[in-house]
């Protein structure tokens, strides 16, 4: 299933949500991604009581830097974080809603596919499962 409801937060609402992870995700990359940005998970909201499949994180730009974050059309369970061409700049905010199949108990993972130049220069990989000595 695809990602979906990317949210735009603000810092409070980040902060209020309580996310958090139990223990955190393998993070590994895919080619040489642009380091003029940088990701955080936080974790998935919700409770325990009644738990959610969305996802909270935050992406930090380098002075200077400015992006724009949509799901990547090539593959629906990365999200493209595309350099140059925004006026999103600094420490941003948001959730996502990875779907059914994606939650705390089960295996899963989220890229961040990082575009620079109309070019992809290499992917953020956070995995969570069996091979994850973190599991």
């Amino acid at each position: 299933m695809a990602f979906k409801n990317l949210t735009s937060l603000t810092m409070i609402q980040y902060q209020d949500l309580g996310a958090a992870f139990g223990r955190n995700p393998t993070l590994s990359m895919e080619g040489t991604p642009d380091n003029r940005v940088n990701f955080s998970l936080k974790g998935w909201t919700g409770t325990s009581v009644a738990p959610s499949t969305k996802l909270a994180f935050e992406i930090e730009g380098i002075t200077g830097a400015t992006y724009t974050v949509d799901v990547d059309p090539n593959n629906i369970r990365t999200l493209r974080v595309s350099l140059d061409g925004s006026n999103t700049s600094g420490l941003t905010y948001w959730t996502i809603d990875v779907s059914e199949d994606m939650s705390p108990t089960s295996e899963w993972s989220i890229s961040f596919n990082v575009v620079a130049s109309n070019r992809s220069t290499g992917k953020w990989v956070f995995r969570k499962g069996s091979s994850d000595p973190n599991f």
